[in-house]
């Protein structure tokens, strides 16, 4: 079970979890000392749980770890099909060729009418296996796309949808049915590169799945809610970030003047030591928020990071553009994240052509809200910088920002390499702020913190 250990490990660590020497040998010392040479489930996962992932997200994160390698428990089984609740029949039988030619047409025929209960049963009955030497996802969808049919009621709906006599009411719940099939097809490729130990592939899926490294661009909405909690906590930590002003406390550095004024006020021998302590500091911010499409995850965290905090301090403003630029703060006061997030959905007005203009943008900044800035304020822009082709760029309305303000930061969604992609205007923008962070996840996002 030893070696089974160190490849964990270094999977782990492939995966950005910090896996210290230290620990890979604490986790042996105790597999020594509990003298079991055969591979137990149980006894796997307390291993690992217990000395390599200590996190808060760590439990669910070494149970799916477990049932990769031994399987999952009777009980949870039919989590891991993942097929939208559809249970399987005491006559099902998952060792089938999926090559039947009868079930083929039948399942089919079940897409063509919309028949979606039909369509998970006899995806489910085929028992369609991976070849284990497949190990690219594309061509593994190719394959059983093919082989359950997929790709003829694909065809078939799609010349449905070209012929005109063909009545909408069948052909939408066709083309869902079709949908969700497809779906179905993704889930169930997806546990099987997992269960062959695809190593690119693995180290992908588990990068998704460790909150503090998963993009926030590509975060897959059953893990949103993972990176969500992370996010939450890296805003109550700013929320409380110590400032340069001290109180009174019962721990810090001992003060040599108040402790001597307090005891000539007591006519004694200074005995009595005041100590200070650094207070939270109120932080300033505004944030400057892309909200089109392609950094629409990566915003969400944004607003949930600068929620957090508002509700802590008033003394945060947000605005959000697309190609036009309007004040979101009201949104985020006195309701709760999810109703603020929904209500932002219905505000109209900042996205007109739906293509960011950077430089509209910023001249309407410029013209709004310059004069409020004052220099206690950091300014954070959050966005990918990409302008769509617009004439304008607005560079010269940074440094008017970053004279007025105490800081002026950018974040981008994306590593350093994407930003001379396309229209990219990060190198333009770079030299008039006090700087540019790549934020593509929650460390990073940490890093940024730490570093103001």
């Amino acid at each position: 079970m030893a070696w089974l250990i160190v490849k964990i490990a270094r999977l782990l660590r492939a995966a950005g979890v910090p896996v210290s020497c230290a620990e890979v040998a604490d986790c042996l010392a105790v597999l020594e000392a509990h003298g079991s040479t055969a591979p137990d489930k149980y006894l796997f996962y307390d291993l690992v749980n217990a000395t390599m992932v200590k996190a808060a997200w760590g439990k669910e994160f070494v149970m799916w770890l477990v049932e990769l390698y031994f399987g999952p428990d009777f009980e949870t089984a039919m989590n891991h099909q993942r097929f939208a609740g559809v249970m399987s029949s005491p006559g099902d039988d998952r060792s089938g060729g999926g090559r039947d030619v009868s079930m083929r047409k039948e399942i089919i025929q079940a897409a063509m009418t919309g028949n979606l209960g039909t369509v998970h049963l006899l995806f489910r009955q085929m028992g369609l296996v991976l070849d284990p030497l497949i190990e690219d996802r594309e061509q593994a969808l190719e394959s059983f796309q093919d082989r359950c049919g997929w790709l003829d009621a694909a065809n078939l709906i799609a010349q449905a949808g070209n012929d005109a006599s063909v009545d909408s009411n069948i052909l939408g719940p066709a083309q869902q049915t079709l949908e969700k099939w497809l779906s179905l097809i993704e889930t169930e490729v997806d546990f099987q590169l997992e269960k062959n130990m695809s190593l690119p592939f693995l180290v992908d899926v588990m990068k998704a799945r460790n909150p503090e490294v998963a993009s926030f661009v590509s975060c897959r909405d059953e893990h949103m809610a993972l990176v969500s909690r992370e996010v939450k906590k890296l805003g109550k930590r700013l929320a409380v970030h110590k400032g340069f002003r001290l109180k009174p406390g019962r721990k810090g550095k001992v003060n040599l003047a108040r402790t001597l004024r307090l005891a000539m006020k007591k006519n004694q021998v200074p005995m009595d030591l005041v100590k200070m302590v650094s207070k939270p500091s109120k932080p300033r911010l505004w944030l400057i928020c892309d909200v089109s499409n392609s950094v629409r995850k990566f915003i969400y965290f944004m607003m949930l990071l600068a929620y957090t905090t508002q509700n802590t301090y008033s003394r945060i403003r947000s605005f959000l553009f697309v190609d036009n630029l309007m004040e979101a703060t009201d949104y985020f006061k006195g309701s709760a994240w999810q109703d603020s997030l929904l209500s932002l959905k219905y505000m109209k007005g900042i996205n007109v052509t739906g293509f960011s203009d950077y430089g509209k943008v910023l001249r309407q900044f410029k013209t709004g809200f310059l004069d409020q800035l004052t220099p206690k304020t950091t300014v954070i822009v959050l966005g990918d910088a990409r302008n769509n082709g617009h004439r304008d760029d607005g560079c010269d309305v940074l440094p008017l920002i970053r004279e007025r303000a105490a800081a002026l930061y950018w974040l981008s969604p994306f590593d350093r390499q994407a930003w001379t992609d396309r229209d990219c205007l990060m190198h333009k923008y770079q030299p008039h702020c006090t700087g540019m962070y790549p934020c593509p996840d929650v460390r990073a996002l940490s890093r940024f913190l730490s570093d103001i």
